[in-house]
């Protein structure tokens, strides 16, 4: 029932509640050790992470609960956030009964407060203060330890539970903004293809000698080990890397590209590549199971322990990135199961690449025909932002 009020409506506790039940919010399992040494929790989907700097976050628990009036008692408690694997957990701590951890398997944290495994984060609170806020309370807690876990969180909306997966990210930067308006009218596109194909989308630019992985769509499949690019992430514009940009590039800043390779062999091998990458219009990236050195490399380059400026490399990585197998010339159907990144060019107005956009996380391609397939969708999409954007394909 509501009530016309000036320019609003007000709505009873029925009204409201339904009106923010169209609000989705991820859901938590704070938990902490009563008095007596027993574990208590209780489920809520009222977290607010409230500062940085000091650590403060927040969540809102009944006035009349049980488990928080044992948990508050010795002022540290653990923020549990579940996975969506754990919606089984919301329904049995939502219930203040006996024996609420029997079947749950948990570890406590520096301070005893319970972690449950398997959760997707957990931060563990001092109790800082307490305000009341009508029928609840606004309980503020300063943390003091983190964790995190691999995993999609659980989500509630409407009475019902679901699983969060972004369809698209994008980086931040003040460099990066006319990139990041043309990206966004790539994101139908890249959003498309990585639910026809299976697997994430990527989308890479070239800002003053670096290659940011600047926006994505789609999800890792649980499918294999893939050392996969946190967006935002910057790796430096060497040979053999960023070959799709310098293939259709300017011969002056070509030649400055491969000055960072040591010997006349050498660049004449990444001059070979490069042409290659031109005839073929397209760039990967091949496995080298033998080669453990190249994925140490690819997840320094993940967690950004790299350098991104070329001149702070030494002298070993950047042998490390000149040896990796990217564009090798001897790519053949032959070697096509060994395809871990596929990657493809979108053209700006002026004729030169404006953006990539990369394949990455599917399995390896079972025979050429399912490479084909993959590069025909990536292609399509390329070819269709291209023209949204008002793109030139040199000839």
């Amino acid at each position: 029932m509501t009530q016309e009020m000036g320019f609003g409506v007000v709505a009873d506790g029925g009204g409201l509640r339904r009106a923010l039940g169209g609000y989705p919010t991820g859901v938590c399992v704070v938990t902490g050790i009563a008095e007596d040494g027993l574990p208590h929790g209780l489920v809520t989907s009222r977290f607010i992470p409230v500062s940085i700097d000091p650590p403060l976050v927040a969540f809102v628990p009944p006035k009349d609960s049980p488990a928080w009036v044992e948990i508050a008692a010795r002022r540290t408690f653990c923020v549990n956030v579940l996975s969506a694997q754990q919606e089984h957990l919301s329904r049995q701590f939502a219930v203040d009964a006996p024996h609420q951890f029997a079947t749950v398997q948990w570890h406590p944290s520096s301070g005893g407060a319970p972690v449950i495994d398997g959760v997707v984060a957990w931060m563990e609170c001092a109790l800082d203060r307490v305000d009341d806020t009508g029928d609840h309370q606004l309980v503020v807690g300063r943390v003091r330890a983190v964790g995190e876990n691999d995993g999609v969180p659980l989500v509630s909306c409407r009475g019902g539970f679901g699983r969060f997966a972004a369809l698209s990210l994008a980086a931040r930067g003040a460099d990066l903004m006319n990139p990041l308006n043309l990206v966004d009218r790539a994101r139908a596109e890249m959003e498309s293809a990585a639910e026809e194909l299976g697997g994430r989308v990527v989308a890479q630019t070239l800002v003053d000698n670096e290659v940011v992985f600047i926006a994505s769509a789609g999800n890792l499949p649980d499918l294999r080990s893939t050392v996969a690019m946190t967006i935002g992430s910057r790796i430096p514009a060497i040979p053999p890397l960023a070959s799709l940009f310098m293939a259709w590039e300017d011969p002056d800043l070509v030649e400055i590209w491969l000055g960072f390779v040591a010997g006349e062999e050498a660049r004449q091998s990444a001059r070979l590549r490069l042409e290659q990458v031109r005839a073929r219009g397209y760039s990967v990236y091949l496995a080298d199971p033998a080669n453990p050195r190249n994925e140490q490399l690819l997840r320094m380059m993940a967690e950004q322990r790299l350098p991104a400026r070329a001149e702070e490399l030494s002298r070993d990585q950047l042998e490390l990135i000149e040896n990796l197998t990217v564009d090798v010339l001897d790519f053949s159907p032959r070697r096509v199961q060994e395809v871990d990144w596929l990657a493809v060019p979108v053209f700006g107005p002026d004729g030169r690449v404006s953006f990539v956009l990369g394949l990455e996380g599917l399995p390896f391609p079972t025979g050429w025909q399912d490479f084909e397939r993959r590069l025909a969708r990536l292609e399509q999409a390329a070819s269709n932002v291209t023209y949204a954007i008002g793109g030139q394909v040199p000839v």
